[in-house]
């Protein structure tokens, strides 16, 4: 019998079984599987290693790679993900006439991996004063943008609840408001 011990590189990029270890017969053909991977992870793949040194060959790379355990030594196994470029989710609300504003909902992003997407968030409170009688609708990328009179919105606008655009960078979001009137003549 040889031990089988199962790693992941970067811990918890994965829902890999990590630490665990098995004893599995000589000559055995093992199948690796990972049951998914953080959407902030990018799969690396599989590799197998003797301990004291050498590598076992191992055949595919994903969900299905087998390996036949080496009638020599123990081995470990190691999937390999690679965390991508995290991004940071600033979210820009307006004063009113008393220097406050809105409070942001509690599950609003701050950070975003890149690709990643996310709903758009509401507020928690709106502000009162200027903004008296308006709402929050939704967020652009332009600072100072309101719905107009004939409901024209800025561009691009991501309502309330839409998915947001994919994040490639730093994002700033900007607050959108309805006016009062929006949408009559």
């Amino acid at each position: 019998m040889s031990n089988v011990v199962i790693t992941a590189t970067p811990s918890g990029g994965s829902a890999i079984a990590e630490g665990g270890d098995a004893d599995v017969a000589q000559g055995t053909t093992v199948t690796l599987n990972y049951s998914s991977l953080d959407e902030c992870y990018t799969w690396g793949g599989w590799s197998v290693t003797k301990v004291g040194g050498g590598s076992v060959s191992v055949s595919g790379s994903g969900n299905g790679a087998t390996f036949t355990v080496p009638t020599d030594a123990d081995v470990v196994v190691t999937a390999t993900v690679t965390a991508k470029t995290m991004y940071n989710i600033t979210w820009h609300i307006p004063s009113d006439a008393n220097g406050t504003g809105g409070v942001i909902a509690d599950d609003a992003v701050t950070q975003r991996c890149n690709g990643g997407t996310f709903t758009m968030p509401g507020l928690k409170s709106n502000p009162t004063g200027d903004y008296n009688c308006q709402t929050l609708i939704g967020w652009t990328f332009s600072s100072g943008a309101f719905e107009s009179k004939t409901g024209a919105m800025p561009s691009p606008f991501y309502a309330v609840g839409a998915t947001s655009p994919a994040i490639t960078s730093d994002t700033t979001f900007y607050a959108v408001y309805s006016r009062p009137g929006a949408g009559s003549s």
